[in-house]
């Protein structure tokens, strides 16, 4: 029998097996997050990806604006320029927005991420940002 493990900061549920104990997979999932208050138009610095990973959907809200324009780059370096994983600005609005469309759905490991607020319409308090991707492992 196998136990649930940690990998990273996420938690694969225990399984059973049975039989031969050779290698196995699993599909790891996990989030990252920004809370940004009183956001203003710039870059925000994010994780450096130990994996890599395939994006499922990003959800978003904010307060106190009409709206926000955001991107969100993967970078080789803090400091470098990156590649958007929308191929136009996200709009986030303040009941929330999800999206599952991403011009760049796979993000490599070792790479940075990088929220880029474009445009701040009204007087913004907060900005949530959920990014929910997966990957996959073997289990030897």
């Amino acid at each position: 029998m196998l136990g649930g493990f940690y990998v990273s900061n996420f938690y694969y549920g225990g399984s059973t097996f049975s039989g031969s104990q050779g290698p196995f997979s699993a599909t790891v999932t996990g989030t990252y997050t920004w809370s940004v208050i009183s956001p203003v138009a710039g870059g925000y610095a994010g994780p450096r990806l130990d994996n890599s990973i395939r994006l499922r959907n990003l959800s978003a809200f904010c307060v106190g604006a009409t709206n926000i324009m955001i991107n969100i780059q993967e970078r080789t370096s803090p400091s470098s320029n990156g590649y958007n994983i929308f191929s136009s600005n996200f709009e986030v609005l303040p009941n929330g927005t999800t999206t599952s469309q991403f011009a760049r759905q796979t993000l490599l490991s070792g790479n940075w991420l990088w929220l880029d607020v474009v445009t701040v319409s009204g007087s913004a308090t907060h900005l949530g940002i959920t990014l929910s991707y997966e990957y996959d492992i073997v289990v030897e």
